[in-house]
């Protein structure tokens, strides 16, 4: 069982007659999870996980009166006195028969139910997933494993692809390279809160949108792996690898406006959107040190090039930004302490955005700036069943990033700075495990 109880306060701003209004959102998230592994045979075996999860936040706004002290619920604030609750009901069952030493079978079924009421929710809707899926492991000689897989789906709400395939495959080149190619099929249906559920404060209008479509993806990946022993103290590790994604009907994690409420903002449907890109990583373990090094360049579709109305532009199909990853471990194991630093940077971020200047349309190549990103983390070993973990994250004290987008509508604009992360924060914690 898992419990959160959370509080945000957000303090309101003191008017001229030093007055304020205040909000809290109250979340209290209640989960309970049960994992059943049930060996039947020296051959079969199946794994059963379940959970049930309530989620509920509340709204309270307080009028509070800086010159007596008075406090007064607020209640003709929209939303400003609201309780939204979700539940969420989760099963699955996978089996796993080994046929021969060549073939192993993996049949499995799964059923998801959400539902959720309140004052923001559009009625008290309730979607269920259920799937029947099934997969295998096929070594017909040594150099090749093919791991195929079917997933038949129905959804309460949207008509799901009669069958959702995935292939992966495993070359083996020579004792230390390998090749891995997979192919998958995609389908998401819109979730609750992206269909029903109604956000409005002082400064957010965001209506949920029922006429959502699903989402429907093709994804294909190819990486070449090598991997060296060294000596019996450690190993080196080099992935080279490649990726293309392209999505249909895509559900915008951003939001665009409702034509006929310019201030309200809605969720929608990307008709088309790609990524792809690739990416090198190397690994290095020796002894109690282990590193990490990461090179990623990702390109994002840049749907403008293949409208009519920019042809004459010559624009480029997809817009692209590195990235570089690096993690260092090391384990004084006589001491019990482990040091960890990871650190990540994220390069500009382009992507070309229609902008209205002395009412013309115009489009524009935006950017958001580079960052960098850091953690630093120690665990220590307090006796046999005591762990502290101790830290900072976010060591170069991110807030927000530089952007030249000229938006500057509706209050998910992308004008001016982007809010990234919430800046430099400390920790510790106390872990207790019974058994080692």
């Amino acid at each position: 069982m898992n419990y959160l109880n959370e509080i945000i306060t957000i303090p309101g701003s003191i008017n001229p007659g030093n007055k304020a209004t205040d909000q809290e959102y109250i979340t209290d998230r209640l989960t309970r999870q049960l994992q059943a592994d049930w060996r039947i045979s020296k051959r079969f075996s199946i794994n059963n996980v379940a959970s049930y999860q309530d989620y509920e936040r509340r709204t309270r706004t307080t009028d509070i009166d800086l010159n007596t002290g008075n406090k007064t619920l607020n209640i003709n604030l929209a939303g400003g006195q609201d309780i939204s609750s979700f539940t969420s009901l989760f099963f699955r069952s996978t089996g796993q028969y080994e046929v021969s030493d060549k073939l192993t079978f993996q049949p499995g079924i799964e059923i998801k139910n959400d539902q959720a009421t309140g004052e923001r929710i559009k009625g008290t809707p309730s979607i269920t997933d259920y799937a029947f899926f099934v997969s295998g492991d096929l070594k017909p000689v040594t150099w090749l494993n093919i791991r195929p897989g079917l997933r038949f789906s129905k959804n309460s709400q949207y008509d799901a692809p009669p069958v959702i395939p995935s292939l992966n495959t495993k070359i083996v080149l020579g004792r230390q390279l390998d090749l891995r190619l997979s192919y998958a099929r995609g389908f998401r249906a819109p979730a609750l809160r992206e269909l029903y559920f109604d956000f409005h404060d002082a400064n957010h209008d965001i209506n949920g949108n029922e006429n959502l479509k699903a989402e429907y993806s093709n994804s294909f990946n190819a990486s070449l792996n090598w991997a060296k022993a060294i000596s019996t103290n450690g190993s080196f590790k080099s992935v080279l690898s490649g990726f293309y994604n392209d999505f249909n009907n895509q559900i915008t994690t951003s939001l665009a406006n409702d034509p006929s409420s310019p201030n309200l903002s809605v969720y929608v449907n990307v008709d088309k959107f790609k990524t792809t890109g690739g990416s090198w990583e190397n690994s290095f373990a020796w002894k109690n040190l282990y590193t990490s090094v990461g090179l990623f360049y990702i390109g994002r579709y840049n749907r403008y090039s293949d409208e009519p109305d920019y042809k004459d532009q010559d624009l480029p199909g997809f817009v692209w930004s590195p990235e570089l990853s690096a993690n260092l471990t090391y384990d004084f194991k006589p001491t019990g302490t482990n040091l960890g630093l990871f650190y990540k940077y994220t390069g500009k971020t382009p992507v070309y955005q229609i902008s209205y200047i002395n009412g013309q349309q115009q489009l524009n190549l935006a950017e958001t700036a580079a960052f960098h990103f850091a953690d630093f983390t120690i665990s220590q070993r307090a006796g046999k069943y005591l762990m502290i973990n101790t830290g900072i994250k976010n060591i170069f004290d991110v807030t927000r990033l530089n952007n030249t987008s000229t938006d500057s509508g509706g209050a998910h604009s992308t004008s001016g700075p982007v809010l990234k992360a919430a800046g430099r924060s400390y920790f510790l914690g106390l872990a207790f495990q019974l058994t080692r």
